[in-house]
């Protein structure tokens, strides 16, 4: 395993060439009205036909991977993906920029739930809910990782 994991990321990593153009920034504040947050994760991507589906449009699983890498960004720390539901409102084209969007819906104990949206300019696309286990302790974490 590559010692950069967050490099060599498939759906985000800078250094794993069959990764799309993912780029992730943490921001202040919330993302719109009605989303009491002090921090929320904002996005973008362009899909080309290398993540084809349907004619014209990404491959779903592909939309699934970038949420599990958006939401668990959106942790600011480690945690494991338990439950991850995909709304699929429109179909997502190929060559378009795409804006996201993710925030911590809520913290008990060790669960995060997480919430996050992808947009074709104003067109809400897909919004994933997600809940994420952090580890027990940063040992376990190491140890997960084949660092200890």
């Amino acid at each position: 395993m590559p010692g950069d994991f967050v490099g060599f990321s498939p759906v985000s990593g800078k250094s794993n060439p069959m990764a799309p153009p993912v780029t992730l920034k943490v921001k202040r504040g919330s993302p719109r009205d009605g989303i009491d947050v002090d921090v929320h994760i904002v996005g973008d991507v362009t899909f080309g036909p290398a993540y084809e589906g349907p004619p014209g449009h990404v491959h779903g699983g592909l939309i699934a991977a970038m949420f599990d890498e958006l939401l668990g960004f959106a942790q600011l720390s480690p945690g494991f993906t338990a439950y991850l539901h995909i709304n699929y409102r429109k179909p997502t084209p190929l060559d378009t920029p795409l804006s996201l969007v993710a925030w911590v819906e809520s913290v008990d104990g060790r669960k995060r739930m997480l919430r996050g949206e992808c947009y074709s300019g104003h067109t809400l696309l897909t919004d994933a809910e997600g809940l994420f286990i952090a580890p027990k302790s940063d040992g376990d974490y190491l140890t997960h990782l084949g660092r200890k």
